[in-house]
């Protein structure tokens, strides 16, 4: 059976775009994993045979070896009480997006995904305005997080735009992975809908009041400047600049006239005091219980370490994942991560 109708085809690939966002883990905590994995699974791999195109190669081979990891951690650590079903929804994600990948071509997905977030991010951004200025009632979402309306992140008297995302530090890395397709576009001479577009992201990311988010677009837009600054006119040259100074003069009133890089830095944040302690905490339990495959997802043993060592949340991730899945499975992903993102954006 395939899908002949190009408008329900299109209604489809976006609907499993926006269970791509769900299922990443960074959307708040309202969305049950039990239904949406499986969900998420199960569409992409529908999708991808009643349109009639074939599994990549390469992808099924990466996504075999992972599934291989999976199962030798939770193999040698079922004795300390993993979680199962954290297992099925990890494998279900990937089996998910290893036939999102194959059915996609690259500049097919970033453009669903770049007119996805950025319908998501106005309509967020939107709400954050209104609910800013009206003052709606705050509650709590099923993480404990005050929010100020669905859209809004609350916490010690901060307000900040997380939109449908758990913390507005997730919303700005998609944020800024959606500029970076727009920005990385060949031909830099935007079409009036990507000036929206791109106008809506920068709106989105500067009410995340995210400092990493302020420093990365900075960074991002001098790359984007030096890149195209010889086929840019003078008055394009003085416009690309323009944002730039922006970005400069609001991170220096941020990080020096307001106090905030020193507080960023100090013992009195406890942002700061919390996300150390996992870092040199984290560090310490790697060296000493090192493991090749981990010690398993939500299991007793990870339970016990981060007790000893007062870790309530571990906020590094990368060391949360070699503590979880161990370091082969964390080298492996980053070097085909990064070799992906080269031969993407540097070949």
């Amino acid at each position: 059976m395939k899908i002949k109708s190009s408008e329900i085809k299109n209604i489809i690939e976006y609907v499993v775009i926006i269970m791509f966002f769900i299922c990443s883990g960074s959307v708040i905590g309202l969305l049950n994993p039990r239904f949406f994995d499986p969900l998420y699974c199960g569409m992409c791999f529908l999708m991808l045979i009643c349109i009639g195109k074939k599994l990549n190669k390469t992808n099924l081979y990466i996504l075999s070896f992972f599934i291989l990891l999976y199962l030798l951690n939770y193999l040698f650590n079922r004795t300390f009480a993993v979680n199962r079903n954290a297992y099925l929804s990890y494998i279900m994600r990937m089996i998910g997006t290893m036939c999102l990948c194959s059915y996609f071509k690259i500049k097919d997905f970033e453009t669903k995904y770049v007119n996805t977030l950025t319908m998501i991010s106005g309509i967020g951004t939107v709400v954050f305005i209104c609910v800013y200025l009206f003052g709606i009632t705050k509650f709590e979402n099923l993480n404990g997080y005050p929010m100020l309306g669905p859209f809004n992140f609350i916490k010690y008297y901060e307000v900040r735009n997380s939109c449908i995302f758990w913390e507005p530090g997730a919303y700005q890395f998609f944020l800024l992975y959606d500029l970076i397709i727009i920005l990385n576009n060949e031909n830099w001479q935007f079409s009036c809908l990507k000036k929206i577009q791109f106008w809506i992201l920068i709106i989105s990311l500067f009410t995340t009041r995210s400092t990493s988010g302020y420093i990365a677009f900075t960074v991002l837009l001098l790359w984007f400047v030096y890149k195209n600054w010889k086929k840019m006119n003078q008055t394009n040259k003085g416009l690309a600049i323009i944002p730039i100074l922006l970005s400069l003069i609001i991170g220096g009133m941020w990080f020096f006239g307001l106090d905030v890089f020193q507080k960023k830095f100090s013992l009195n944040n406890d942002s700061y005091v919390i996300r150390m302690n996992d870092f040199v905490f984290s560090l310490d339990i790697i060296k000493s219980n090192f493991s090749l495959i981990g010690h398993g997802i939500e299991s007793d043993t990870i339970s016990h370490l981060y007790d000893t060592y007062k870790i309530i949340n571990n906020s590094v991730g990368i060391f949360t994942e070699i503590i979880t899945l161990g370091i082969i499975f964390v080298i492996t992903f980053v070097l085909i991560m990064f070799k992906r993102v080269w031969n993407r954006y540097y070949r």
